[in-house]
């Protein structure tokens, strides 16, 4: 078991330097649980065999400019027929369907190409999503073009540094020049991407957070318990199909369900269609917002 452990462990590396986005030796350790030591024993044996591992600036990869290498990249990433065969295949499965977010899920945590990306995103933003692609792979900075945000309601250029996708492409996660913290960007509400000629110049700070089964990015994480009758626990699974993992029967014929949400917001809406099917076990903060929102509904 520990020998299989450790190969498997190699393939991820092997998997996540060649995607064309360098990682520093603390991002790789934390990923794979293992310390920065074994850390470089890993990256020995890669070379041993013949790869060719960059280190620029701490960041480390695998070239894909490398003729060696380029067989790997064979393996690893799709072709155009692939791409268009694995598009049609993925937008026949229903949205709500488990089946299409677990997929999604995987082809997202393996790859970060523009290729995955037409597979995945609507045509209206395909555009955006590219040129966002190229900003990443260029590491150049990026202005959101009357960027439509919903919690302050107006519409704002937004200058960032994109460095990471959430899945699916919904959001892209960016460090906001302005404000000087990373921030969470839904790709729908981008008029326009214009990619600067100014290089990142924040690259340390860049930080993504997990996104929670309501697709939501960024926030505090707040740990919630619901409990909710059949037809509430079935509408959740359909709209928000990761939340299958997180619901359970209890004693008395109803269903609990509880996880780690990045705000209150998203939950809320599903919690304030459904009054009389679903009940805040947890946290009384939770209850308090709820109680916020139906007053200025009042209104």
């Amino acid at each position: 078991m520990k020998d299989q452990n450790k190969i498997q462990r190699i393939l991820q590396l092997l998997v996540d330097l060649s995607g064309g986005y360098g990682k520093t030796k603390e991002q790789i350790a934390e990923r794979l649980e293992i310390t920065p030591r074994t850390v470089y024993r890993y990256l020995d044996t890669i070379r041993s065999v013949g790869f060719v591992i960059e280190n620029r600036e701490g960041y480390i990869r695998i070239p894909q400019s490398n003729p060696y290498n380029k067989d790997l990249s064979n393996l690893l990433y799709f072709s155009s027929e692939e791409s268009q065969i694995l598009q049609e295949a993925i937008q026949y499965i229903d949205d709500t369907s488990a089946v299409k977010q677990n997929l999604i899920n995987k082809l997202y945590s393996l790859y970060n190409s523009r290729q995955v990306a037409q597979t995945i995103i609507n045509e209206s933003m395909g555009e955006n999503v590219r040129k966002l692609c190229d900003a990443m792979e260029l590491e150049k900075q990026a202005t959101l073009v009357n960027y439509r945000s919903a919690n302050a309601a107006k519409i704002t250029h937004r200058r960032i540094e994109p460095f990471e996708f959430t899945t699916n492409y919904i959001s892209v996660w960016g460090y906001d020049l302005d404000k000087h913290e990373n921030r969470v960007f839904k790709t729908a509400r981008i008029e326009n991407v214009e990619i600067s000629n100014a290089y990142w110049k924040h690259r340390d700070k860049h930080k993504s957070q997990e996104t929670d089964i309501f697709r939501v990015a960024g926030g505090k994480p707040l740990h919630v318990k619901l409990t909710m009758k059949l037809r509430a626990a079935e509408l959740l699974k359909e709209e928000y199909p990761l939340a299958k993992e997180l619901i359970h029967p209890d004693r008395n014929g109803h269903f609990i369900f509880e996880g780690t949400v990045n705000g209150f917001e998203a939950i809320s809406r599903f919690i304030l269609g459904l009054m009389d099917e679903v009940e805040v076990l947890e946290p009384e903060e939770l209850r308090e917002f709820l109680n916020g929102k139906m007053e200025s509904r009042r209104f």
